[in-house]
């Protein structure tokens, strides 16, 4: 399911008010965040932001932070957030399935989504040095989707084409990986 159908699904999760409080940030994300340093005003994309939390944790800590999301009620929730904590976050609804904008980042994050067909996407719209972050579950996880949408144990570790490893790691049922570019100059 894409598009419309997607959206209109978790626009539906979105109005729970479950979703009122956001959801404390990745571990994987605090870790490699730390390890990039401040955003000092480079762009960041949160791809399949949701709410946003990640988006809210680029912004406090400097980036240009810009969310992407099939949903159009999980922005209207991240730009609620983003108002109340003083924070500025673009935001775009975007079906990630489809075509994507034509804009480079020097950060991309994708956390909790897994769609393998995206991932040499994405590394197509960072910028020369740019790093691409992923983390999300693997089929060991005790929680979580279904094992079509869960990564197969290690399958992270080996990299992945057109960026060298900075950092990766899997733990209790996630793995995570930072990538990095060629060119350019950057941190990590």
């Amino acid at each position: 399911m894409s598009g419309a159908g997607d959206a209109e699904r978790w626009d539906a999760r979105y109005r729970d008010p479950r979703w009122d409080a956001t959801p404390a940030c990745d571990a994987f994300v605090l870790e490699d965040l730390e390890a990039l340093g401040a955003g000092a005003g480079r762009r960041a994309l949160d791809a399949a932001a949701g709410t946003g939390r990640h988006a809210l944790e680029l912004a406090a800590r400097g980036w240009r932070a810009v969310a992407w999301d099939v949903s159009p009620v999980g922005l209207e929730r991240l730009a609620a957030a983003a108002r109340a904590r003083g924070l500025g976050v673009e935001r775009r609804v975007v079906d990630l399935t489809g075509a994507l904008p034509e804009e480079r980042f020097d950060l991309i994050l994708v956390v909790s989504y897994l769609d393998r067909a995206l991932w040499p996407r994405l590394v197509e719209r960072l910028a020369p040095g740019g790093h691409l972050l992923l983390t999300t579950f693997t089929e060991d996880a005790a929680e979580g989707p279904s094992a079509r949408h869960c990564l197969r144990r290690g399958e992270l570790a080996a990299g992945l084409a057109g960026l060298t490893t900075i950092l990766h790691a899997e733990r209790d049922g996630r793995a995570g990986l930072l990538g990095r570019v060629a060119g350019g100059s950057s941190p990590g």
